[in-house]
């Protein structure tokens, strides 16, 4: 498990899918911690958070699992500082062989900032449409507020997923956030309601490959980036 932390912010992260365990502001959780549950016998990872890459949601015609490769893959750590990582995968097996990808974390005072990179380098055009997925930790909660909106999070709408601009503001029983995007424009609000976890997850056009169209592809030689800046406010 790799770690960064500053004097606001502690974060872990599993280079097995660059995979967020854990995000804390002292002992407050923000990211409800990465847990296995149990769904109908199938063990299944919730919490924390994790690039989705090259998409997000179904895969649509493209040969791929629900949300991409990027969670599963081993990223190897291409440099680390008390409070900065920065991960790299390539070679992935696959149509996806050519793209290179880079996740880098940062712990800014109270704000996380992560920013995911991809190159075409081969000479075939690639489909992308990414996205982040975090869990952020409701606990004891049945409302919060999204850009001074009342949310109730128990309502079974967000089982199916509901699609909003990019949120600003966030307002929980136990933290603030404020948060901004690069690239993102489509937010994604779901729950399963399995435990203490709603998901505010900014995407690059919600399921595009599912759609079938609304995606970017990269033509070979060029590059994208993708920013996501998430910062706290501990009540």
């Amino acid at each position: 498990m790799l770690e960064l932390s500053n004097k606001f912010l502690q974060l872990e992260i599993d280079p097995e899918g660059a995979y967020i365990t854990s995000f804390r502001a002292g002992a407050q959780n923000i990211f409800f911690p990465r847990t296995q549950l149990d769904y109908n016998g199938t063990s299944k990872n919730r919490g924390g958070s994790h690039v989705c890459l090259p998409q997000f949601g179904a895969p649509g015609e493209f040969n791929l699992k629900s949300h991409g490769f990027g969670r599963e893959i081993l990223w190897q750590v291409e440099s680390q500082t008390e409070d900065n990582l920065t991960l790299l995968a390539n070679k992935v097996a696959g149509e996806y062989e050519e793209l290179e990808s880079r996740q880098s974390f940062a712990l800014v005072d109270s704000t996380l900032e992560i920013v995911l990179s991809v190159r075409n380098n081969g000479e075939n055009p690639l489909a992308i449409s990414p996205a982040f997925h975090p869990y952020f930790n409701v606990a004891g909660q049945e409302e919060i507020k999204i850009d001074g909106e009342t949310i109730d999070i128990t309502d079974d709408k967000f089982a199916d997923s509901v699609y909003v601009n990019s949120p600003k503001l966030v307002e929980t029983d136990l933290f603030n956030l404020e948060l901004e995007y690069e690239k993102l424009p489509v937010t994604v609000l779901w729950t399963d309601k399995k435990a203490d976890y709603f998901c505010i997850e900014p995407t690059y056009n919600s399921i595009s490959f599912s759609k079938g169209e609304g995606y970017l592809t990269l033509a070979a030689g060029e590059s994208a980036t993708f920013k996501y800046k998430v910062s706290v406010t501990v009540k």
